[in-house]
């Protein structure tokens, strides 16, 4: 990072393997270099705790189809406000608004207006859940898979499940099998789905994505595991 980088672009929270990133510490970073930071919140919002005003960033989009379990098609955006008349759409708009005001970001055409006439339950769904209800849940399954996973000497945890915070993102890698074949083993003979996913930065570091949530059961958690545990007896790994 220097004085020619204009914008920092990041996830809060890693798709794949669940890592949380130390997003205030990038943004601090980013501040003293002049740079713009954007974070990515769809996976944060509504999975772990936090408040907007810690991550220190100059913005934080997201949706809410997600683990706040709203409609798809619906989101929020937050800038900073000092920043909100540096920014505009990418699409011409008729917006009427002072340039510092974040309504303008809101001039999106015609909407359907069910969408976000469904907002307000899915914020008292959540308050009536809890935040840190909802993360200890997904934790306590995570923790139920992965711990026996992590035990068998051919399979590699890509994710670190004692890290603070915590989410339901679990990712692991299976030595001498390929992770496709793994996860269509357990398609095909267990009718369990998981994502078998290569990263993007180097496509040699494969694994197999596992996301809980809090409509799983426990003993769905359980027969995964199982079925894995077959799995990697039965090809004698």
């Amino acid at each position: 990072m220097s004085s020619k980088t204009k914008a920092v672009s990041l996830p809060h929270v890693d798709g794949r393997t669940g890592l949380v990133f130390p997003v205030k510490a990038i943004s601090d970073l980013a501040r003293q270099h002049g740079a713009f930071t954007l974070l990515d919140g769809a996976h944060s919002a509504g999975q772990i705790d936090f408040r907007l005003d810690s991550l220190g960033c100059d913005a934080y989009a997201t949706c809410l189809h997600k683990w706040m379990h709203g409609p798809r098609g619906t989101g929020f955006l937050y800038i900073r406000r000092d920043k909100i008349s540096q920014i505009w759409p990418l699409f011409a708009t008729w917006s009427d608004k002072p340039d510092d005001s974040i309504e303008k970001f809101e001039e999106v055409g015609t909407v359907f207006k069910a969408l976000p006439a469904a907002i307000p339950d899915m914020i008292a769904f959540n308050r009536d859940v809890g935040q840190a209800e909802k993360n200890a849940r997904y934790r306590y399954l995570r923790h139920r898979w992965a711990s026996r996973l992590a035990e068998h000497k051919s399979v590699v945890m890509l994710t670190d499940i004692a890290a603070e915070p915590g989410t339901c993102f679990g990712a692991f890698t299976v030595k001498h099998m390929d992770c496709e074949t793994f996860a269509r083993v357990l398609l095909q003979g267990y009718d369990i789905s998981v994502k078998a996913f290569a990263m993007e930065e180097d496509a040699s570091m494969k694994g197999i994505h596992i996301s809980t949530g809090l409509a799983n059961t426990v003993q769905e958690i359980d027969r995964f595991v199982d079925a894995a545990l077959e799995i990697l007896e039965r090809e004698g790994r």
